[in-house]
């Protein structure tokens, strides 16, 4: 599939263990392909975080990324000061999601979906911390500048939480459908 004019190739659903290794593989690669700058990177993370929180499941496994929700909470690139869908957040939802749940329940589907995505956050957690710094701390200094101080005392926090920033995968050998 084309998204935004690149191609990405097809994420078949995983059906066992090995298979999982390879579509998150694929999946990882594409990710870094559509999401090739910090800013790219960053606002991929808080979208498939919001998106994964307001689903009906998942949201008990993102939850050891530990992001705030002044971060992620209806956050989407398109209506920031970037202006545009984030490719990478895109590809999750139409490619990566869709193909889940052509093969399994929206459950089974949006489990799977969610235990991707921290997989990847496990993998590029050191970026995901210093990426979190840098934008609470560009965040709490316009608030600063326009005189909003109980946001920057919240994007403080932020700092704070992203310095000390640590990720628990739960153990996942009974979200994985094909293991049932």
């Amino acid at each position: 599939m084309a998204i935004f004019g690149r191609k990405t190739p097809a994420v078949p659903a995983p059906t066992s263990n090995s298979e999982f290794s390879n579509f998150l593989n694929t999946v990882m690669t594409n990710v870094q392909k559509l999401a090739p700058t910090g800013q790219d990177f960053y606002w991929y993370i808080i979208e498939i975080y919001d998106y994964i929180y307001n689903l009906r499941n998942g949201r008990d496994i993102i939850s050891g990324l530990n992001l705030l929700d002044l971060e992620y909470s209806n956050s989407k690139s398109e209506n920031s000061y970037v202006g545009a869908k984030n490719k990478a957040s895109t590809y999750m939802k139409e490619e990566v999601l869709g193909s889940l749940k052509k093969k399994y329940s929206s459950k089974d589907a949006e489990k799977l979906f969610a235990l991707t995505y921290m997989l990847i956050c496990a993998k590029h957690m050191e970026t995901i911390k210093q990426l979190r710094c840098k934008y609470a701390a560009h965040y709490h200094a316009n608030c600063i500048k326009s005189g909003s101080y109980s946001y920057a005392e919240r994007w403080n926090d932020v700092m704070e939480a992203a310095s000390n920033q640590t990720i628990y995968i739960q153990p996942f050998e009974n979200i994985l459908p094909w293991n049932k």
